[in-house]
């Protein structure tokens, strides 16, 4: 558990080194010269996929659908909000 955690920030902490190999790529390379400007890019990409597809496979979030659970806290508020009226005797 803790690991999961704390792999994150290990690995987020190497983007130097990332953009550094990223820049040895030879077509990278040439594109750039010798400013780096695509080698950032291509890493942040590359994560920005990662992300994605851990999210997407995830079993957390493998058949979720956002979009319900958003309706459900919503409706979970306002049943919320309206108990606590109740209890005041303020009619909404």
């Amino acid at each position: 558990m803790g690991f999961g955690y704390s792999s994150g920030a290990l690995l987020g902490a190497w983007f130097s080194v990332y953009v550094w190999w990223a820049h040895k790529i030879p077509f990278i390379a040439a594109i750039e010269k010798q400013d780096m400007w695509l080698s950032p890019a291509v890493i942040l990409t590359v994560g920005s996929i990662m992300t994605f597809a851990s999210l997407w496979f995830s079993p957390e979030t493998k058949d979720l659908q956002l979009d319900e659970v958003g309706e459900k806290e919503r409706t979970s508020d306002a049943a919320k909000a309206a108990r606590i009226l109740e209890g005041t005797g303020v009619e909404a």
